[in-house]
């Protein structure tokens, strides 16, 4: 089910320095045919790090499902997916397909 209030309280307390990690921008980095953690995921992990947010794990496969998480808080449902534009159609406007069905996925775990 859904966060409690008293679970997302610390990251609402840091709001402005998390929006500041959102808003730098960045992409996804391939290296030898692999995916790689994009600069805007990095900035967000140092951001909620910098802030004092406990147990932030990055690139967490999640066991139940098999899906690979951006971050994930431990000891908590908190997953943050930071999906850049390869995750939207070439308009940018409208996530793809696999994106929607992630979303939809995660929501139900």
């Amino acid at each position: 089910g859904p966060l409690s209030t008293e679970a997302l309280l610390p990251l609402q307390e840091h709001r402005a320095a998390i929006r500041e990690a959102f808003e730098d921008g960045g992409g996804t980095d391939e290296i030898n045919g692999r995916l790689n953690p994009s600069s805007l995921q990095r900035d967000v992990v140092r951001t909620l790090e910098r802030v004092g947010i406990k147990g932030v794990l990055e690139e967490y496969t999640d066991p139940p499902s098999g899906y690979s998480l951006d971050i994930k808080i431990a000891n908590s449902k908190l997953v943050i997916e930071v999906d850049g534009p390869s995750h939207y159609s070439h308009q940018g406007k409208e996530p793809l397909g696999r994106t929607r069905m992630k979303r939809r996925h995660l929501e139900r775990l």
